[in-house]
């Protein structure tokens, strides 16, 4: 056998050239052994050669095997690790190396402890001690570190590969970090389902319930045990109604969901509105598998919606329409009368005396006085007739479908006769209110809605600067009136402060001598733009514009500066009588007045008498009370003003220290023909004196007024009979003279007239008390000083 041959057989006879030490490749095939028998040599070389050509075939097909099983390795969807028991890494898949971001040098020869974060090498190694152990498969999950990234979580597969000695490990790198993020979002989904507001309710495909959120029993009150595995026909606010269930189920039949809002019911049998979306669930095959619902308690919500729309169209303190809401009902108002050919008639009501009541009685009087008067509005009007607080103390009243402004005036006499029938009751005392109304028609007056409540607001002031308690149609005119007035407002204010007004003083007269004991302090205006303007024009705008607060400040600092000055010429028991506005005993105004009259030395202020109307004196009685005591503690007088045209204050002249009741004008000025005037001014006197209070009288113009006066046995008196106002050093002319005051005809000249206006007092009394019956005397006695 030549060398070659030996070579040949000697290569046949040695193992195939693959590595089977890392496990991944099949047993080596046993050598070709060599024949030398000579005979048969032929045979055996012609064999050998057959041989040869079949272990180059096996090689050829074994090195194509290790190839493609090289080729699963490594490309396989698992990246694959070779280990020792130790955990050393003999081969890496490279799946395996793409997945760690490394490469082979990096990976190969290392322990696979060392790839791991410190949180998993325990894990690792109580694995690879288990596979030592005998286990022939084990899994694990650990987090590898990979080149220039975060921790990866996989889950390490681990089995025995099978061969002579037992054979390697082979680990399956299973990377678990998209099944991570599934998993986070699950946890995500599910912690928002256990947690949000919602209730969430999952239906099988036979609408029975499988699940339920905790926000599903706080809405509903149904533990979740008490539902599962039932319809959620307990929900229902009427179990017997399905119509709209019907429509629910065609809805998801044709879209697969169905959203809106339904009404039902809690276990405890409370009603509640639930807007609810029901989705179906459909598997990959498009079957059916579920329902899920959502719904949110919105009971509140309506309740909040309705309440927003309240606000946006309703007076929250009368429950009428607002101005916004009148407006909108106008305009449709109008638009059907140009449909129809209709009238609509506006009412404008503006209440009067409105800031004395609210002021004096304060604010909770002032409104329960509103809804007293929005309840009789309603009760005046038809159903279908639109009432509205617009402001403060103003109301309108649309009259749709009118035929002329005669329907207008019914109604608002209606209203008229209504209020001073049904008088506005306060603590047990009554008070009648009145108002000014205006009246506007479309289309003859406006045509618009707005236009139209401009021209019912400018009739309304009209009729209030008439004196209020009445109605007025609106006229061209009458808005240049209403101009004027806002002109004059703002007159005022500039006359303010450019100092345009002043002081006259009336003086008030002893009538059993006519020496002067007193004055009262006037305020005058005359305006360089305006000229002179009266009293009874200027103080109403005052008051409703709130000007009056600075006014009665300015008024103060001036009255005390002239008892400064005149204060040589008078006695300590002379007064300077100025009138103050309820706004300024208001709490929250009159600290400012009692800080000023605190500046002032005290026997400055013991000569000031301060007049309050009965309206002002009305007000809350805590309050009034305080403020009545602080005045009297500070010493200085305080006297009724306007007394007896409108409040009875017998209890309050008992309780609070008035020193002076100013006997009204018009009870003066008709004593000889009023007989009820004049039984009315004989009761106060007598009242006043009976509770040691003494009596001034306005408004004196005539001796036969006088003479009645001082029949009655009144204290004092003042008007153009003794003196007109004058300015201060007219007045200080007059305290200076020291001159009597009275007419010079005496009042004996005039007893006849004063006692024969005293027998008719009686008889007036006396009709009133005993009806039918007539006094058998009619003497009367007079007072004397």
């Amino acid at each position: 056998m030549n060398s070659s041959d030996a070579s040949n057989d000697n290569e046949l006879s040695l193992p195939l050239d693959l590595d089977d030490s890392d496990g991944i490749v099949p047993d080596r095939a046993d050598p070709v052994p060599a024949s030398h028998n000579d005979r048969d040599g032929a045979r055996n070389a012609r064999r050998a050669s057959i041989d040869e050509g079949r272990a180059a075939h096996l090689l050829a097909e074994l090195k194509a095997a290790r190839e493609r099983y090289q080729e699963l390795f490594d490309h396989a969807a698992l990246g694959y690790l070779v280990l020792e028991e130790t955990g050393l890494i003999r081969r890496a898949s490279e799946t395996a190396l793409a997945l760690l971001k490394r490469d082979r040098r990096s990976v190969e020869g290392r322990q696979v402890q060392t790839l791991c974060t410190t949180d998993s090498v325990k894990g690792i190694e109580a694995h690879l001690e288990r596979l030592a152990a005998g286990v022939r498969q084990d899994v694990c999950e650990v987090r590898l570190l990979g080149r220039g990234g975060p921790p990866i979580d996989a889950r390490i597969e681990t089995c025995r590969v099978e061969g002579p000695g037992g054979g390697p490990l082979r680990a399956a790198l299973v990377d678990l970090t998209d099944q991570r993020l599934v998993e986070a979002r699950l946890a995500i989904v599910a912690s928002v389902v256990e947690h949000t507001a919602e209730g969430v309710m999952i239906l099988d495909a036979e609408r029975r319930v499988v699940s339920v959120n905790p926000a599903f029993t706080a809405i509903t009150g149904y533990a979740a045990h008490e539902v599962m595995g039932k319809p959620p026909r307990v929900l229902r606010d009427r179990p017997n109604d399905s119509e709209q269930f019907r429509r629910i189920r065609e809805q998801l039949e044709m879209n697969g969901r169905w959203q809106g809002e339904i009404w039902s019911r809690r276990k405890g049998g409370e009603r509640y509105l639930e807007h609810l979306n029901l989705n179906e669930i459909r598997d990959e095959s498009g079957m059916l598998t579920n329902y899920v619902g959502l719904f949110t308690d919105v009971s509140r919500q309506r309740q909040v919606k309705k309440e927003l729309y309240d606000l946006a169209y309703y007076d929250s303190l009368t429950g009428l329409s607002n101005r916004h809401h009148l407006l909108a009902q106008l305009g449709s108002a109008l638009y059907a009368s140009v449909r129809e050919g209709n009238l609509v008639c506006l009412l404008y009501l503006d209440l009067d005396r409105f800031t004395a009541i609210n002021d004096g009685l304060g604010h909770g009087a002032g409104d329960q006085l509103l809804r007293f008067v929005a309840r009789l509005l309603q009760e005046c009007v038809r159903k279908s007739d639109t009432v509205a607080r617009l402001a403060s103390d103003e109301f309108a009243v649309i009259l749709p479908h009118v035929t002329s402004s005669d329907d207008a005036a019914k109604v608002a006499n209606k209203v008229l006769r209504a209020l001073r029938a049904i008088p506005f009751v306060h603590e047990g005392n009554e008070y009648l209110v009145s108002a000014s109304l205006g009246i506007a028609l479309f289309p003859d007056d406006a045509q618009d809605s707005k236009g139209l409540l401009h021209c019912a607001d400018i009739a309304a002031h009209r009729t209030k600067a008439a004196g209020g308690n009445g109605y007025n149609l609106y006229a061209v005119g009458m808005s240049d009136e209403l101009e004027e007035r806002h002109q004059l407002e703002s007159d005022l204010r500039r006359a303010i402060a450019r100092r345009e007004l002043a002081l006259q003083f009336q003086p008030q007269v002893r009538l059993r001598d006519g020496q002067i004991v007193g004055c009262e302090a006037l305020l005058r205006w005359d305006g360089e733009g305006s000229g002179k303007v009266p009293p009874e024009r200027f103080i109403p705008i005052a008051e409703d514009s709130g000007l009056i607060v600075p006014l009665g400040e300015w008024v103060l600092n001036e009255v005390l500066k002239q008892i400064n000055e005149w204060r040589p010429h008078f006695g300590d028991d002379f007064r300077i009588a100025l009138n103050i506005s309820g706004a300024q005993l208001h709490p929250l105004r009159s600290a400012r007045l009692f800080n000023r009259l605190l500046e002032a030395p005290v026997a400055d202020r013991r000569l000031l008498e301060l007049e309050l109307t009965e309206s002002t004196l009305m007000g809350p009685p805590e309050a009034m009370g305080e403020a009545l005591s602080r005045i009297g503690l500070l010493g200085l007088g305080i006297a009724v003003d306007d007394f007896g045209t409108s409040y009875s204050l017998v209890n309050l002249l008992k309780r609070q220290p008035i020193t002076r009741i100013k006997i009204d004008i018009s009870l003066i000025k008709n004593v000889g023909d009023d007989a009820v005037d004049a039984a009315i001014a004989s009761a106060i006197v007598t009242m006043a004196h009976a509770l040691g209070i003494k009596t001034v009288a306005e408004g004196v113009e005539t001796q036969e007024q006088l003479a009645f006066l001082l029949a009655l046995g009144c204290d004092e008196a003042q008007g153009y009979l003794f003196s007109p106002p004058l300015d201060p050093p007219a007045m200080l002319g007059r305290l200076t003279a020291r001159e009597s005051l009275l007419p010079v005809a005496t009042a004996d000249e005039h007893r006849p007239a004063a006692e024969s206006t005293a027998r008719r007092v009686v008889r007036a009394l006396a009709a009133r008390l005993w009806p039918g019956r007539r006094p058998r005397s009619q003497k009367t006695s007079t007072r004397q000083d």
